[in-house]
Parts: structure tokens; sequence; C-alpha cells
């Protein structure tokens, strides 16, 4: 939900805008004010789901370490089945 000016700060920035500048165009200042105010709202949303998306990152990162170190295991298991296979064969063909 889009963050705008309270209305305490909106009359506070008027009033001071007030001192230089005439009516219509303290209208417009205030309105882009408002604006600017709900846009740094929606980025600072969007820099909390960065934060949850670099965590996710991170988790995904170990878990693929964790995958890695499995399937390295995995081959060495496969290899040593292989030479013990191939003892195997060897023995049958001695018989």
């Amino acid at each position: 939900m889009a963050h705008e000016l309270a209305a305490i700060e909106r009359e506070t920035i008027q009033r001071e805008l007030r001192q230089i500048f005439d009516e219509p165009t303290v209208e417009v200042l205030g309105q882009i004010l408002g604006r600017m105010a709900a846009r740094a709202e929606e980025l600072r949303v969007t820099r909390d789901e960065f934060q949850a998306l670099r965590a996710t990152v991170e988790d995904l990162a170990l878990a693929q370490r964790r995958t890695d170190r499995a399937v390295q295991r995995l081959a060495e298991a496969q290899q040593r089945a292989e030479e013990r296979l191939s003892r195997l064969e060897e023995t049958v063909q001695r018989l």
C-alpha cells in the first residue's frame, strides 16, 4: 500500500512552500512530493523483497553445495562398485 504524506507533514510542507511560491505552485509541488513519498515507500518494499530474494539465493547456494558433495560421494561409490565388479568378472573368468 503506497504511503502518502501524513496530513501534518503535508500541512508543514505547504506552509513552508507558501513562503516562497504562489498557491497553484504550492498545490502542484505538494502533489509531486506526495507522489515521491509514495514512490519511496514502493522502493522500500522493493528493497525488503530484494533482501528476501538474497536470503533465498544464499539458501539455494548452500543446498547446491550439499548436493554437489552428495553427487561427488555417489560418483566415488560408483567408481568403487565398478572396480569391485571388474574384480568379480576377472575372478569368474578364471573359474
